[in-house]
């Protein structure tokens, strides 16, 4: 994926698919590179987007983020009240979020699986695990395969629970098996893949969820076609449900 492209659009938001390398939201260098200064000016690509739409884009705002190096789908509010659904929504854990990260070939996938929980803190542009006194972060490992063209590789699944600061990131650190390409927090050189696949919320005013996915091009990047099914079984499963259930850690 390179140009940013609107896959959803309502009067009140879009999703889009951000590339990697492009921040969710203005940085410091003030390049006005970020998805949101995009979609604010009107540069990415819609089919059919409302003149509602068209004419809040100047007054766009997100009301969740995704790392500058993590690709895939990234929410944005187009009004204020719609800001205000989603961060209702995403404080009461209703959002189901899934991503597809690529690990190392040494760890062993039968033992990624399960919810792993660590509690975190942010120092600066970096975050840490705790002992205490940090916040609760949990997360679930799906599935976890061998990619099928390269041995070196494990891709995982993710659902991620909560969503701290470089959340995935700084827990599979902890987990020995830092992503690969993410030299920030210990992996290893190689190409680096943190794509949010999967997210399922309720649009502005909306009585049922929305499940949108982002697939294109993961198969010829090597993740199986269990990880890819899993994926669209979800979206199938949560997609025209009035409401999705949360776990005691969040969902």
């Amino acid at each position: 994926m390179r140009a940013l492209r609107a896959i959803f659009a309502t009067d009140h938001e879009l999703v889009v698919e951000k590339p990697s390398g492009i921040p969710s939201e203005p940085t410091y260098r003030k390049d006005g590179n970020s998805a949101l200064e995009k979609v604010r000016r009107g540069e990415f690509d819609c089919e059919g987007l409302s003149a509602a739409a068209r004419d809040r884009l100047p007054d766009a705002v997100l009301p969740h983020r995704i790392d500058a190096l993590t690709e895939g789908l990234l929410v944005i509010a187009l009004s204020t009240e719609a800001a205000g659904w989603h961060g209702k929504e995403i404080a009461a854990r209703r959002w189901r979020k899934l991503y597809i990260a690529a690990l190392p070939g040494t760890v062993r996938p039968d033992e990624l699986l399960g919810v792993h929980k660590a509690y975190l803190i942010r120092r600066g542009r970096r975050a840490e695990r705790v002992r205490a006194g940090g916040k609760p972060a949990f997360m679930e490992i799906l599935a976890a395969e061998r990619s099928s063209i390269d041995s070196d590789v494990v891709h995982a699944l993710i659902d991620l629970k909560t969503g701290r600061y470089h959340q995935i990131r700084v827990m599979l650190e902890g987990l020995g098996c830092p992503l690969v390409g993410d030299g920030f927090y210990g992996g290893r050189e190689g190409d680096m893949l943190l794509r949010h696949v999967l997210v399922g919320f309720r649009p502005f005013g909306a009585e049922l969820v929305y499940s949108l996915v982002s697939l294109e091009g993961l198969e010829e990047r090597g993740v199986s076609q269990r990880i890819l099914e899993l994926v669209r079984a979800t979206q199938k499963r949560i997609h025209g449900r009035e409401l999705i259930e949360c776990s005691a850690q969040g969902g």
